[in-house]
């Protein structure tokens, strides 16, 4: 079977919920298929019926649905959510096994670890347990998580996470563009998360420098540091049945690695990586005063309903080459 290239749903929603796409899954699935994408990564709803009705909207348009899920943890110990997610996840996995679905894309964390770090490191102890405890209902379906380096996680603890619990479990859900969030040498990190990564938001960035770090602005797939034709030849070579789902969206992030607090938060990351940030800010400046990309600012004064179509259009396409070289 040829590889599969599908689209996150925050693409199509952004941060203001509505930007291409309103956030119904019904809506959503129609759009990526618009957009000649191949799937959705997106939450189903939790109506037995409703979800059933997804599942089979995706499968009539020739597409696949590769659910979110959250773990039945929480930072704040809120004992309602952990309930909610805990009662959800029998009734999502059966339905993800009856439709032959193997991975579920989990994303966690708001930027908790730079709270309180030794309360962040217990909950990372805390994610591989709940996994573990997982374990039964996954096998029994044939699940695989991939947890995602969001705010919080650096791909350093999820790798540690899969390799404790199991590879079969649980592996890595690759953020590309998110790896500077947490000051991770891409080309290294894409190396070390590839042999576990099951699922995906591929997603291209360049740095930019200030007064404390960097900024990082989202450019078309290929368009920026991450080396993402090689890294998605790496990540199929690693897993053929991987589906590639990208994440594109508005929104320039800060990266503060210059701030004590914000490296204090980060212990596992190594000089090669603080460097490797420092190198690439200095080379996207270069790029900003070269003109060999549009500057940052400027392009945000576009609004993403207007200039994200025809981008995730191109990021489909490009994906989709290097993957026929591959």
């Amino acid at each position: 079977m040829a590889p599969k290239v599908g689209i996150d749903a925050y693409s199509l929603t952004g941060p203001s919920r509505r930007e291409i796409c309103e956030p119904d899954v019904f809506a959503m699935l129609r759009k990526v298929k618009e957009l000649g994408a191949d799937g959705l990564q997106s939450t189903v709803p939790d109506d037995p019926a409703e979800m059933g009705r997804a599942f089979d909207l995706a499968a009539e348009l020739g597409l696949y649905l590769e659910p979110y899920v959250r773990l039945p943890i929480h930072f704040r110990n809120d004992a309602e959510q952990i309930e909610l997610r805990r009662r959800r996840l029998p009734r999502l996995f059966a339905a993800c096994a009856e439709r032959g679905i193997r991975t579920l894309h989990c994303t966690m964390g708001a930027r908790e670890r730079f709270e309180d770090l030794p309360r962040w490191k217990e909950f990372v102890q805390a994610t591989a347990a709940c996994v573990r405890d997982l374990g039964p209902l996954l096998r029994e379906h044939g699940l695989r998580l991939g947890i995602e380096n969001h705010w919080d996680y650096t791909t350093y603890e999820i790798v540690e996470i899969a390799e404790r619990v199991g590879p079969d479990l649980v592996g890595v859900g690759l953020d590309t563009g998110n790896l500077p969030i947490l000051g991770e040498a891409p080309a290294a990190a894409v190396e070390r998360s590839a042999p576990y990564t099951v699922t995906t938001h591929l997603k291209e960035f360049f740095l930019i420098s200030t007064p404390t770090g960097a900024a990082r602005p989202l450019v078309t797939l290929g368009d920026g540091q991450v080396g993402m034709a090689e890294a998605v030849k790496l990540l199929y070579r690693h897993n053929p049945e991987l589906n590639f789902t990208i994440e594109d969206h508005a929104v320039i992030y800060p990266l503060d690695y210059f701030e004590r607090w914000w490296l204090e938060a980060v212990p596992e990351l190594t000089t090669g990586d603080v460097a490797a940030m420092a190198r690439l800010a200095r080379q996207g400046d270069g790029w900003v005063h070269q003109h060999l990309v549009a500057d940052p600012h400027a392009a945000e004064l576009v609004p993403w309903s207007i200039r994200g179509p025809g981008r995730l259009k191109e990021d489909v396409a490009r994906v989709k080459t290097w993957l026929a070289e591959a």
